[in-house]
């Protein structure tokens, strides 16, 4: 066979000696590379034996490395157990959905009295592919909740004047909670822009107003967990009760607190009647 092979590539062809051996090598090396077993038309499957892997040793015939392959499965089998594993166990009380327009969340209460907000995200790297749920919201409540229930926004005199609004609205839910001493309460989603202005007011009402016994209600509403956890509270849900006590300034200190965050007092009042309401049931 390597005779032939040299017939039809030289013919009649006179050759030194360095270039017949260099041939030669060529051809034996074009022979040992023949594979041995079926060729599979799989791009994923081992490369096929041949005579060369067994003469020496040649790493551009592509052989997989089965060290490295076990040791990349290892990998892969950690994260998946790692993604499985909740190192960050959660004792839930109540659960239901948060809907705003074509998102939607899961609200869950704790045995600590927090109220956090979780959200399915399986482009981000921390949720391992959509296996973990990702926090996006929390706050403390100081009450334990048990029970949930969700309702469409109330869309009052909106719908007359504007539909657009109304339209956005109506996709909108409040989810609605009570606790155990009695309490009622709701978590509404609201525009981008509508909460940066109120968590404005909220910073600034935290500290221009007197509060009862001197306390600090944005300590208070901070999450709080005895557990040590590896990241910081993420909040993005503001105090309704805290907002409120806007409406129950003097004109001249509405107007001085709104200066402070750049808008002005009508803008406030309008934010916060259409808070109120998208959730006047009751």
């Amino acid at each position: 066979m390597l005779k032939e092979l040299q017939r039809r590539n030289l013919g009649k062809v006179f050759l030194q000696h360095d270039e017949l051996h260099t041939i030669i090598y060529e051809c034996e090396a074009l022979l040992n590379s023949r594979p041995l077993t079926y060729l599979s038309k799989n791009p994923s499957d081992l490369v096929p034996i041949t005579p060369s892997l067994f003469l020496q040793d040649q790493t551009e015939f592509s052989v997989e490395n089965l060290d490295q392959n076990d040791l990349q499965n290892f990998r892969k089998r950690a994260r998946h157990l790692h993604a499985q594993t909740d190192v960050n166990p959660l004792e839930v009380y109540g659960i239901e959905f948060l809907i705003d327009n074509a998102q939607a969340g899961f609200l869950v209460s704790d045995v600590e009295k927090n109220l956090i907000l979780f959200a399915y995200c399986p482009e981000a790297r921390e949720s391992f592919g959509g296996s973990k749920l990702l926090r996006k919201a929390d706050i403390h409540l100081g009450s334990q909740v048990t029970t949930f229930f969700r309702i469409r926004n109330r869309l009052g005199e909106i719908a007359n004047y504007d539909r657009r609004q109304a339209a956005i609205l109506e996709k909108r839910h409040v989810t609605m909670f009570a606790t155990l001493d009695g309490g009622l309460s709701f978590i509404l989603p609201i525009s981008e822009k509508t909460y940066r202005r109120l968590l404005m007011l909220q910073n600034v009402l935290v500290v221009s107003i007197p509060h009862t016994g001197g306390l600090n209600p944005k300590a208070f509403r901070m999450f709080k967990s005895q557990r040590k956890l590896l990241q910081n509270p993420h909040k993005n849900i503001l105090d309704g009760d805290l907002l409120s006590m806007f409406l129950n300034l003097s004109i001249m200190e509405k107007n001085e607190v709104a200066k402070r965050i750049g808008t002005s007092s009508d803008q406030i009042i309008e934010d916060l009647l259409e808070i109120n309401q998208c959730t006047a049931y009751f």
